[in-house]
């Protein structure tokens, strides 16, 4: 079965992993120590600054973690928290090999009409 962003997001908030990383996020003692805690699962890495900047405009964590953690980083965010889904991990890597198949470049034929310029 194929899987989309969106249902592996779905199958994280279902299986409320979402909230365990809140619940992460919310006992880190600073937005600097949450910075240097997620910063290897930022969907656009920047520096602290900026993650303080967003981080504090955003309305709350969870849209917070909907914007900003990217679908391909869960495994090793529950790996850091001590938890593994094998299922995740299977939707992610058949999610790869459709994005893979999907970005191949076509192969590159001389057309007759370009022959002698």
């Amino acid at each position: 079965m194929a899987y989309e962003k969106r249902e592996i997001v779905t199958y994280a908030k279902d299986n409320s992993y979402t909230d365990k990383l809140q619940k992460r996020i919310e006992y880190l003692p600073s937005v600097a120590a949450i910075y240097r805690d997620l910063k290897n699962f930022l969907n656009n890495p920047c520096s602290e600054s900026t993650f303080r900047k967003r981080f504090k405009i955003s309305s709350s964590i969870e849209t917070w973690i909907n914007d900003n953690i990217y679908y391909k980083n869960w495994p090793d965010i529950l790996e850091k928290m001590g938890t593994q889904d094998s299922i995740l991990e299977k939707m992610i890597e058949e999610a790869g090999q459709i994005w893979k198949k999907a970005n191949k470049k076509p192969p590159l034929i001389d057309p007759p009409i370009c022959r002698g310029f």
